[in-house]
C-alpha cells in the first residue's frame, strides 16, 4: 500500500533536510559580520595608537613606523632622503600670554600647513609637546633646504597671534645614509637633525640650519 503524503508534510521533509545548509550558512554569515567589525575595530585602534589626536597627523609612533617602511624602499634602490625637526619658537610664552587654546590652534594650524606642503611620499608627525618631524623622501641636499624654507616662510605668513606677530619656526636638517639598517641610520638622523635645530634655536630661531657633517656627534 503506497503512502501518500501530504504538500505539508513534504515540505516539512524538506525544511528538516535543509536544517543543517541554512546553520551552515547562518553561522558562516555570523563569522563574517564579526570578523568584519572586529577588523574595523582594530583598525581603528590602530588608527588611534598611531595618531595624534589634538592634530589629527601622525605621532612619534605611527612616523616610526612609516619611515621604517620607507626606509626598506630606500636602501633597496639606494635614494636619499632627509629628516626635519621643527620646533615653533617661544611656544612656552605664547601658552602662558594667550592660553593653552590659543596654544592648541597653532599647533593645528602648523599641523595643516606642514601636510599640505609636503609630498603624499613624505611623512610628517607631531614629534611632542611644539616639535614637530617630517621625512623627506628621495631629494637632494639643495631641495631638502628648499622645502625647509618654504615650510618655515607658510607658517610665518599665514599663522599670526592676535598681537600682529607673526609665529615662527626653527628647523634642523640631517641628511639619511643609506648604507646603514634603518635603525641607526634612522636614529643617527634623528640625532644630527635635533643637533642642527640647536643651532637654528642658538643663532637666534625661526631659521633653517643643517647639520655639519665635520661635526663630532657625542
Amino acid at each position: 500500500m503506497v503512502h501518500r503524503i501530504s504538500a505539508v508534510e513534504f515540505l516539512f521533509s524538506v525544511i528538516l533536510n535543509l536544517l543543517p545548509f541554512w546553520g551552515l550558512i547562518c553561522t558562516l554569515g555570523i563569522v563574517s559580520i564579526l570578523y568584519i567589525k572586529l577588523k574595523a575595530s582594530m583598525e581603528q585602534v590602530s588608527k588611534m595608537i598611531h595618531t595624534d589626536p589634538l592634530t589629527g597627523i601622525a605621532n612619534r609612533r605611527g612616523f616610526l613606523k612609516l619611515t621604517q617602511k620607507s626606509l626598506v624602499t630606500i636602501h633597496r634602490h639606494g635614494q636619499s632622503w632627509t629628516i626635519l625637526m621643527i620646533d615653533i619658537d617661544h611656544f612656552k610664552q605664547v601658552n602662558d600670554r594667550f592660553g593653552h587654546d590659543t596654544g592648541d590652534r597653532i599647533l593645528i594650524k602648523v599641523s595643516q600647513i606642514l601636510s599640505a606642503n609636503i609630498r603624499q611620499t613624505d611623512v610628517v608627525c607631531r614629534w611632542g609637546g611644539e616639535e614637530f618631524a617630517v621625512f623627506l623622501f628621495g631629494v637632494t641636499p639643495e631641495d631638502s633646504i628648499n622645502i625647509a624654507e618654504h615650510l618655515r616662510k607658510e607658517v610665518e605668513s599665514k599663522v599670526v597671534l592676535k598681537d600682529g606677530k607673526p609665529v615662527t619656526l626653527s628647523i634642523g636638517i640631517s641628511e639619511g645614509k643609506s648604507g646603514k639598517s634603518s635603525g641607526s641610520g634612522l636614529e643617527n638622523a634623528f640625532a644630527c637633525a635635533d643637533q642642527a635645530l640647536y643651532q637654528a634655536k642658538t643663532l637666534g630661531r625661526n631659521r633653517v640650519c643643517v647639520f655639519d657633517t665635520t661635526t663630532e656627534m657625542f
